[in-house]
């Protein structure tokens, strides 16, 4: 007679969570992981929510694994040292919880090989970061076809799951119809604050002592900003650190002197560089620092926002629909609608998102650009006068090239010409 495997209530399914394999869940073994590889923070974020509730569900400790390799394109001191200190802010943030932090740094190329498979053979479940940019995806589905035990990964990138959406947006006005449409349904779908508070688990395991030895934690040194140690790294040395720190600490801050100071003005300055009316919150959201969510609800509480003033059409218009100041309309936009349309282009089109054939015709067509003999795109020269031979592309000979003080630059799909005064001309298509 077999022996009975103990009973559990798995926890409920979303749009946001997608297996990655079909592993069984192991009741029997030790803790429950969470390999933390975008959602680089303790708060706000789904992926962890998802880890507490299958601890929950299991009776098991958690695990988060944090690691960062040297390999990855353009690694360099500046890079490492923004993530590296939002791995420190995170060591401390869970100390204080329920639930036991490892941060790895990889020392040289490829050491980090075998860890998660190591902590998986104690795992009862893994859950990861949805991701659809960079070599994320290609990493975790290699992983999951390695592993013995259910691997789920979880969308945290922005407030409409990419899984609402059934195909690929190619133009802003369309995917800002599609959000006017459908984010009131997301709104109350929203990540937890404070995902440790009022609840019981275990005490944190111990890692075993192999893990340890041969993946141990970053130093001390390096996780609190040390040179010598950062320099020991085998990463570029010469793209040094720059002044603005990371870590989710940091990244409130930041957040909250936007909304005080330049929120305001956002709609007239942040076009203008030399005005520093941005939101300079860019790379705590794009290393996971900062949550979409968080930032929409400090925005909104500011405007002393609620749900009730959303229309109920969506007009799919860039200004109004929000109905907030205009500082806050023209940051949403850039918040909800460009910067989800970036993440929903990743997610529809992975094999191509990178490259010009990805963009709609008419967003390249009257840029520089000419195509090699073996069909790739480049840029056209700036300081090339010769105009190449393209075919008849039937498009309107309009010069909306996008020219650059000091040279002349041609549109290789009309022939559109704009020199450096800014005074565009005409110049018929050329035929093969």
């Amino acid at each position: 007679m077999k022996p009975s495997r103990p009973r559990f209530t798995e926890p409920p399914l979303s749009l946001r969570i997608s297996p990655i394999n079909a592993e069984p869940v192991h009741v029997d073994r030790r803790y429950v992981v969470y390999w933390m590889i975008a959602a680089r923070r303790p708060s706000f974020n789904f992926a962890l929510d998802r880890s507490i509730a299958w601890a929950r569900a299991l009776g098991k400790p958690i695990v988060i694994l944090e690691a960062l390799r040297v390999d990855y394109p353009w690694a360099s001191d500046r890079l490492h040292r923004f993530v590296i200190d939002g791995m420190r802010a995170n060591h401390a943030a869970f100390a204080d919880a329920s639930a036991l932090h490892h941060p790895y740094v990889e020392r040289t190329r490829h050491a980090g090989r075998g860890l998660l498979e190591r902590l998986a053979q104690d795992s009862a479940v893994i859950v990861t970061d949805d991701y659809p940019c960079f070599f994320l995806p290609q990493m975790v589905q290699a992983a999951g076809r390695r592993l013995d035990v259910r691997l789920e990964s979880v969308d945290s990138n922005g407030l409409i799951p990419l899984a609402a959406t059934y195909r690929a947006f190619r133009a802003a006005v369309h995917f800002r119809r599609h959000v006017q449409k459908t984010l009131r349904a997301h709104l109350l779908d929203a990540p937890s604050p404070r995902p440790f508070q009022g609840i019981s688990l275990p005490t944190p395991a111990r890692l075993p002592a192999d893990v340890t030895r041969r993946w141990p934690a970053a130093t001390n040194r390096l996780l609190s900003g040390d040179d010598r140690a950062l320099r020991a790294l085998p990463i570029d040395h010469e793209v040094p650190v720059c002044a603005t720190r990371g870590g989710f600490e940091q990244a409130r801050r930041a957040l909250r002197t936007f909304v005080a100071k330049r929120l305001e003005r956002y709609h007239v300055a942040h076009n203008h560089p030399d005005d520093r009316g941005t939101s300079r919150l860019s790379p705590y959201l794009h290393f996971g620092h900062l949550s979409a969510h968080e930032v929409f609800q400090t925005v909104m509480k500011h405007e002393r926002w609620t749900p009730g003033r959303l229309p109920a059409t969506a007009s799919g218009a860039r200004e109004g629909w929000w109905r907030v100041s205009p500082g806050a309309e023209a940051f949403l936009d850039q918040l909800i609608v460009w910067r989800e349309l970036a993440f929903n282009t990743c997610a529809k089109r992975p094999h191509d998102y990178d490259r010009f054939e990805s963009l709609p015709p008419g967003r390249w067509k009257h840029w520089p650009i000419i195509r090699t003999m073996n069909g790739s795109m480049c840029i056209r020269d700036r300081n090339s006068s010769k105009l190449p031979r393209t075919t008849r592309c039937g498009t309107r000979r309009s010069a909306r090239c996008g020219g650059t003080a000091g040279f002349t630059i041609t549109c290789a799909c009309c022939g559109a010409r704009k020199s450096s005064n800014g005074h565009a001309r005409r110049k018929k298509h050329w035929t093969r």
